[in-house]
């Protein structure tokens, strides 16, 4: 599998501290990124007057998305050459150098700039963690299986503090909101220039034989369907549900009601503290059961919410409370998928040892792009028929993350 031209270099397990504060730089930069999607997204509403360009916003989403899919294999690979610590300080920087970008540009067709900062400090950051995540738990599997939850669990923590405070502060500080979240990114710079160890560079696998080896993998190769799909449900949501939740009010539609600031912060901290809870439910099924079936299991979790969600957005708010315990039960199985696909990418990393952060950028690959072509769709369908058009968008991409889970299943069982 792997390029035995290139030995190995010795683990070096990581030691509580370390992961501890690698998780928690995990939280705070992820607070910082989705605070300044929900900022843009009020951004796009103010330039719209109550009424945003649906398509603009999907598509800014995509393009940060597209830039991080685009530039993560590079980064990746720079970073076992240089150590994934030194990566791991680097990104923050950049996405502070975003954010400050968003506050000085006040036309939106210029936000491409910072956007495309945005998505390189993912590209930089997510794989470089992910590889000192596996690097640090080597041959302990309760404890890489648990940090993988835990990651998962600090990304949406990261989204629960964004999706509140993103609101919040764009009605307290305006367009000062990018700089707020920009002190986020500061603190996660200071974590992981304090917090984690110093992980020495990798002799790295000649790029032609690495992208030989990860496609004769099909245990790599057949991941990536279903990580695209349940991503791309993500981005839907992420790029679009503030625009339409704040939108102005549509009788024939619930869902687009005008809600302001603090009840999409109230909506959406629920929507992640509930994942949040799901995933540490998760960590002794995917011990049990091991990660592929936990996946596919999940995904019908995904199937369930945008069903209970049609239904609400067609009966009164009153009525639809009634639902809400349906839909936290598809909310918390759903849940389980991200912990499983990092435990099975966690896993599967020690065949790659020269090369964890490169396999890592699959990750980083498949989440971006998944997110963006969510974004893409979201937005367009979200244009054209509003919240019931995200609705049957991610039921559709929820049926192709089954199937293809079910393959996955299938070649490892």
């Amino acid at each position: 599998m792997r390029d035995m031209t290139a030995p190995p270099q010795p683990v070096r397990t990581m030691s509580t501290p370390g992961l501890v504060g690698l998780l928690a730089a995990v939280g705070f930069l992820r607070i910082g990124s989705v605070g300044t999607a929900i900022a843009l997204q009020f951004d796009f509403i103010a330039i719209g007057n109550g009424v945003p360009n649906l398509v603009l916003v999907g598509g800014a989403g995509a393009l940060q998305g597209f830039t991080e899919m685009v530039s993560a294999p590079f980064l990746a690979r720079f970073a076992d050459r240089i150590g994934t610590t030194r990566m791991l300080i680097a990104a923050p920087v950049i996405g502070i150098t975003a954010n400050v970008l968003f506050w000085l540009t006040k036309v939106p067709l210029v936000f491409a700039i910072p956007l495309m900062l945005a998505g390189l400090t993912s590209a930089a950051f997510v794989p470089a963690s992910l590889s000192s995540l596996a690097i640090g738990t080597h041959g302990h599997a309760a404890r890489r299986i648990a940090s993988s939850s835990i990651f998962e669990g600090a990304v949406l923590a990261g989204y629960a503090g964004g999706f509140i405070l993103g609101p919040l502060t764009w009605t307290w500080f305006g367009a000062g909101a990018f700089l707020v979240f920009a002190l986020w990114y500061l603190v996660a710079f200071i974590l992981c220039a304090s917090a984690v160890p110093q992980l020495p560079p990798s002799n790295v696998t000649p790029m032609r034989s690495l992208i030989r080896n990860f496609w004769n993998a099909p245990s790599v190769r057949l991941f990536l369907p279903a990580w695209i799909a349940a991503n791309s449900i993500v981005g839907m949501y992420y790029a679009n549900f503030a625009a339409l939740f704040h939108r102005r009010a549509v009788r024939a539609q619930t869902l687009v009601h005008h809600f302001p600031p603090h009840i999409i912060s109230i909506i959406s901290g629920s929507w992640v503290l509930l994942f949040i809870i799901g995933m540490g439910c998760w960590i002794p099924l995917v011990l049990r059961w091991g990660a592929t079936r936990c996946m596919k299991r999940a995904m019908y979790g995904a199937l369930i919410v945008p069903v209970i969600l049609f239904v609400i957005n067609h009966i009164t708010l009153q009525h639809s409370i009634v639902l809400l315990p349906l839909l936290a039960i598809g909310i918390l199985i759903e849940s389980g998928f991200g912990p499983s696909a990092v435990s099975y990418l966690a896993e599967h990393s020690d065949l790659f040892a020269n090369d964890r952060a490169s396999l890592m950028a699959l990750y980083t690959i498949t989440l971006a792009g998944g997110s963006a072509l969510g974004a893409l769709i979201g937005g367009i369908a979200a244009h054209l028929f509003l919240f019931n058009g995200l609705i049957v968008a991610s039921a559709c991409m929820a049926v192709i993350a089954i199937i293809a889970s079910e393959r996955l299943h299938r070649l490892v069982a």
